[in-house]
């Protein structure tokens, strides 16, 4: 007797996952994804969804077993989670633990030593923790972004001279590190800043930072 019962949604996940043409597109992505990120660094976007991808595509593959996946993925997610605790990630961070841990869960086996109601238990609390966590992420980068667009609208967070280091190419808007944080900048004159010049900042306009080469300064 053959008994036929609907998929369960890990082995729904687990299935679309499976597919080649999914599981090749997520490889693609993953890459391209650290690729843009590493050779852009400062949204921290492309890395972040870019490792969960490229993860996610080599089981895809076949090269991990679920278990084996679902466990780097909750790790992964709780890095991300205590990166953006100490690190200034504007919420990307933590938002992108949370999708980690939630893809981990959804991936992890039943597994026979396992409890009957172990398995929904600990999902449950998954998904629990990844909407605390992104809502705390969303609201901590909600608070940032208000916090700097109050203090630079009354021009008291830069005060002459501020300097910074170009980190993605000013061509004429770009980003830039000051005070151990990244900044949308664009150039003062519209030239093309290079990546690791480094830059007086001249004007600070709600969250963008209007800037010009160091060394021009010492001319005037």
């Amino acid at each position: 007797v053959i008994e036929t019962g609907e998929m369960t949604i890990n082995e729904q996940v687990q299935n679309w996952l499976s597919d080649p043409q999914v599981s090749f597109l997520l490889l693609m992505l993953g890459i391209l994804g650290l690729y843009f990120g590493f050779s852009t660094p400062g949204t921290l976007v492309p890395e972040v969804l870019g490792g969960i991808l490229l993860i996610m595509g080599i089981y895809g593959i076949g090269l991990f077993e679920a278990s084996i996946t679902g466990m780097i993925l909750l790790l992964l997610g709780v890095g991300l989670i205590v990166a953006e605790i100490f690190t200034p990630g504007f919420g990307i961070l933590g938002v992108g633990g949370g999708l980690s841990l939630l893809a981990g869960a959804l991936l992890l086996p039943h597994e026979p030593l396992m409890g009957v109601n172990w398995y929904s238990d600990f999902r449950q609390t998954v998904i629990v923790v990844v909407i605390a966590v992104t809502a705390i992420a969303l609201f901590a980068a909600q608070r940032v972004l208000h916090y700097r667009k109050h203090r630079h609208t009354k021009s008291t967070f830069f005060t002459a001279p501020q300097k910074g280091i170009v980190v993605k190419e000013l061509a004429p808007e770009g980003m830039i590190k000051a005070q151990g944080e990244i900044w949308i900048a664009c150039s003062e004159d519209g030239q093309v800043i290079k990546e690791g010049t480094e830059v007086e900042i001249v004007q600070a306009e709600s969250t963008k930072l209007w800037v010009r080469p160091a060394k021009m300064l010492a001319k005037d």
